[in-house]
C-alpha cells in the first residue's frame, strides 16, 4: 500500500511538471503523450484521450506510441469513444486499416459504445473507404437514429465532407469556399448530385430548406421526411436567432420643386389649350 501511494504521488508530481511544460509549449506532442501516460494509471482517461488526440494531430508519425497508450485506456474502459477514435486514427496513420476497423468494431459491439454517433460515423468512413456502400448506409441510418441533436449530426457530416480529398479538389466550388463566397460555391455545385458538401454550402449561404432537402436525399432513409422537417425547423430557428442579422435601411426622400401655379389656374389653362396633357 505504501509503495502504491508513493507511485501515485510520483505520478501526480510528474503530471504537475508536464502541466507546466505544456502550458509553456502547448504544441509539444511528446509532452502531451507523456502526460497521457501519467493520466492513464491515475484513472483520468478522458484527459488522456484528449492529450493523445492532440498529440497525434501534431505528430502523425508517432502513431505507434499513441495507439499503444490508447490500447492501455481500452483495458480500463473498452468503449470510451474518445480513446477508441484516437486509437483507430493512430492505426490508420500507421497504415493498419484492418486494425482500425477491428478497434471500432470491438467498441461498437459493446453496449456502452454501440449508440455513440462519432464511433458510428468513424466506422462509416472506413466502410466507404473500403467501397462497402451498403454497410456505410446502414451505419448512417444508425447514427441518425442515435443522434440526440439533428443539428449536431448535420454539422458533423459537414465537417467530415470538408476533410475529404474531393472537398479540397481544385475548381470553382473549392475556390469559392476558400474565399467564403458560399453563393458562388452553391452556383458552382448546382449541377452536382446531393452531397454533404453541397448541403453545407447551401446552409452557409442561408438556403436552409434546400440544404435540408439535399441532406434528406443524400441519406435516402425511409421515413426521413418527418425527422428532417424537424431538423429544418431547428436549423431555421438557429439561423434566425443566432446568425441571421436583420438588415434595415431608412431612406429619407427630400422632394424639391420650384414655384407651381394654383390647381384651379392650371386646370383652366389646360382646358384652354385643348385638354390636360
Amino acid at each position: 500500500a505504501a509503495a502504491a501511494s508513493a507511485d501515485a504521488e510520483l505520478r501526480a508530481e510528474a503530471r504537475g511538471e508536464l502541466d507546466r511544460l505544456i502550458a509553456d509549449s502547448p504544441r509539444e506532442p511528446s509532452a502531451l503523450r507523456a502526460r497521457a501516460g501519467c493520466s492513464i494509471p491515475m484513472g483520468d482517461l478522458e484527459a488522456a484521450a484528449r492529450d493523445l488526440t492532440e498529440a497525434l494531430r501534431l505528430d502523425p508519425s508517432a502513431g505507434a506510441e499513441v495507439a499503444g497508450l490508447a490500447a492501455e485506456i481500452a483495458t480500463r474502459s473498452p468503449a470510451l469513444p474518445a480513446a477508441v477514435l484516437v486509437r483507430s486514427q493512430a492505426l490508420l496513420a500507421m497504415g493498419d486499416r484492418p486494425g482500425a476497423v477491428r478497434a471500432l468494431d470491438a467498441a461498437l459491439a459493446d453496449p456502452a459504445g454501440r449508440r455513440d454517433v462519432d464511433l458510428l460515423l468513424a466506422r462509416r468512413s472506413l466502410a466507404e473507404g473500403q467501397g462497402d456502400g451498403s454497410l456505410a448506409r446502414d451505419l448512417l441510418v444508425q447514427a441518425t437514429q442515435c443522434a440526440r441533436d439533428g443539428n449536431h449530426l448535420l454539422e458533423r457530416l459537414h465537417r467530415e465532407a470538408m476533410t475529404r480529398p474531393d472537398a479540397a479538389a481544385s475548381g470553382a466550388a473549392a475556390s469559392a469556399i476558400a474565399r467564403a463566397d458560399y453563393a458562388s460555391a452553391a452556383a458552382a455545385l448546382r449541377a452536382e448530385p446531393p452531397s454533404a458538401r453541397k448541403a453545407w454550402v447551401l446552409e452557409r449561404c442561408g438556403r436552409t430548406e434546400e440544404a435540408a432537402a439535399c441532406l434528406e436525399e443524400l441519406l435516402g432513409i425511409d421515413g426521413a421526411q418527418p425527422r428532417y422537417a424537424g431538423l429544418l425547423d431547428r436549423v431555421v430557428t438557429r439561423v434566425l436567432q443566432e446568425r441571421g442579422p436583420a438588415l434595415m435601411a431608412e431612406v429619407v426622400l427630400e422632394l424639391r420643386q420650384g414655384p407651381s401655379e394654383p390647381i384651379a389656374a392650371k386646370a383652366a389653362r389646360q382646358a384652354a389649350e385643348g385638354g390636360a396633357r
